[in-house]
């Protein structure tokens, strides 16, 4: 499988999980594969962005045990709180959603579900043969303003929005 490709099937993976039960929602709230999950010490992922709106319940033990490897991609917690990634609002028990309902964190910019660091990251996001964007992630730029000094893969493209950089790569899956 060539690189990019490989890259895009991780990036949509790890984007596409849902959200987290373990709130203390009421048990009225939660199905029964929700709660039996929970009454274990586990946390739902889901794997439909929306915190199981449309999905089942993937009872998960634990969260990640190492995200050094994950970079600053704030995400929204079913939890309503702010994560600096995916790994991390994993190992706190929380899934992820793919639209933004928790409070901005301070210095960041919107990339679609994510949030980037405004002074050193761009937006990237992933379009592929489905309708709409298949995710976003935040590439580090340091203190590029310009599409000069972006580095990009193949297929993708840069423009200035609110003068950063701003990639959007294309891909047939």
């Amino acid at each position: 499988m060539p690189p990019l490709v490989r890259f895009f099937t991780a990036i949509f993976f790890v984007t596409v999980g849902g959200c987290s039960s373990s709130d203390d929602s009421s048990a009225s709230q939660l199905s029964a594969a929700e709660q039996a999950c929970i009454d274990q010490g586990g946390w739902c992922q889901y794997g439909d962005g929306q915190c199981g709106a449309s999905s089942d319940c993937m009872c998960r033990d634990s969260g990640p045990d190492d995200c050094s490897a994950f970079p600053f991609t704030a995400v929204c917690g079913c939890d309503g709180q702010v994560y600096d990634n995916v790994c991390l609002a994993w190992q706190h028990g929380a899934d992820t959603l793919n639209t933004w309902n928790c409070s901005e964190p301070a210095g960041s910019t919107a990339c679609g579900w994510v949030r980037c660091s405004a002074q050193t990251q761009a937006c990237v996001e992933f379009w592929t043969d489905r309708p709409g964007p298949s995710s976003y992630q935040c590439q580090d730029v340091a203190d590029c303003a310009t599409c000069d000094c972006v580095e990009l893969e193949s297929g993708c493209t840069c423009s200035l929005v609110q003068g950063r950089p701003y990639i959007e790569c294309h891909a047939l899956l």
